[in-house]
């Protein structure tokens, strides 16, 4: 034991200062390396968000965990909080989501629920009724994301794309061709 008033040894003085120096070098590449992430995970959380597709995100849970602005619009909803949480039944109830015969969607029978045991992207033409009256038509796509092919889901992301424009512009197109043809069906009888 060193007496009172001694001076240290140097070798102690230097590996303090070697510490020291080595503490300051990695908190400086800590700090980098969060700013780099932080910057990376703004810019992702961005480009999602200024999709113009409803995009949703499903944990391992099977529920929602993220809604970008889109989907919120898409659905209807105050918030992307009034989305959060909710899993397929819950979906189902709100929104009735049928196939184009009408028939409805079982909750299991959901893209963004078969995509977490099927290995490769789903999709579907669905409609949607986000109000009372209210209908729109999604080609809905959805696919698991998983850090390793042998391992289960880390989430699954859904993309919802309105559809309902197009749709209406071909059934209108398949009634004008059904009027067109029976309206000419007699002068065309008439005349053979």
């Amino acid at each position: 034991a060193a007496a009172e008033g001694a001076t240290p040894h140097p070798a102690v003085i230097t590996g303090f200062l070697f510490i020291a120096a080595c503490g300051l070098v990695l908190y400086a590449v800590t700090g980098s390396l969060t700013r780099g992430l932080a910057s990376a995970h703004a810019l992702l959380t961005a480009v999602v968000e200024s999709i113009g597709d409803g995009v949703l995100i499903l944990g391992r849970d099977r529920r929602i965990v993220y809604a970008n602005p889109a989907a919120v619009r898409m659905l209807e909803c105050r918030s992307a909080a009034n989305l959060i949480g909710i899993g397929a039944v819950e979906f189902s109830r709100r929104y009735g989501v049928t196939y184009m015969n009408g028939a409805l969607v079982r909750p299991d029978a959901f893209v963004s629920q078969r995509a977490f045991t099927e290995r490769t992207p789903l999709r579907y033409r669905v409609r949607i009724y986000p109000s009372p009256g209210h209908e729109i038509v999604v080609m809905s796509v959805a696919a698991a994301v998983r850090a390793r092919l042998d391992e289960p889901p880390a989430m699954v992301v859904s993309v919802m794309h309105d559809i309902t424009d197009a749709e209406t512009l071909e059934r209108d197109r398949d009634q004008l061709f059904a009027a067109a043809a029976h309206t000419l069906k007699t002068p065309v009888a008439i005349i053979k």
